[in-house]
């Protein structure tokens, strides 16, 4: 039990196994939207340090004609297409990670029905004048269900939750390693 507390995931690494490509990519899919996620603010921290220094260098903004004039608008434009595109591929790897989890984790629940059925269709009859049909119902279901939706849930909130603070506390580091220590 110890143990399990440590690998959660470990009693379900039987039915895992035959679908570990789409766990894969999934999970890599998952870094790639956290580590997007966390980027996004830094280019829009890095397009205002921008136009700050474009604005302290004497570039203004032409609020008749809306564009600013000097080199800052080309670099403003480069960080606004960059943001865009990153979230684009955001929304693309967000969709695919959840494709790819949800695939896995009603895989596997699949697998536990049809084990579950294979061991009952095997057990004596004797078994079932001991049994209620609704204990048997309830595991059928409620239990199954409940794994996979721990393998859909808590195996990616879990994840998420432990790459964003590992990218954040990263980033908030190349800020400034004293006051991301402080903040912790």
């Amino acid at each position: 039990r110890l143990l399990m507390a440590f690998n959660p995931v470990k009693p379900f690494a039987p039915y895992l196994r035959p679908y570990k490509t789409k766990l894969v990519l999934g999970n890599v899919m998952l870094l790639c939207v956290q580590a997007i996620q966390g980027s996004i603010p830094m280019l829009l921290k890095w397009a205002v340090d921008t136009a700050k220094a474009g604005l302290d260098a004497g570039s203004l903004f032409d609020s008749a004609a809306g564009t600013w004039t000097g080199s800052t608008s080309g670099d403003l434009a480069l960080y606004a297409g960059v943001m865009v595109v990153l979230g684009l591929v955001q929304w693309a790897a967000n969709f695919g990670m959840r494709w790819y989890i949800t695939c896995v984790s009603r895989f596997v629940e699949r697998d536990l029905r049809a084990a579950y059925v294979r061991h009952l269709v095997w057990l004596p009859l004797s078994f079932f004048q001991t049994r209620r049909v609704g204990d048997l119902m309830a595991r059928a279901s409620n239990d199954v269900e409940a794994i996979q939706r721990f393998l859909y849930h808590a195996f990616r909130m879990s994840l998420q939750a432990f790459l964003t603070f590992w990218i954040s506390l990263i980033l908030m580091c190349t800020i400034d390693w004293e006051l991301a220590i402080y903040s912790l």
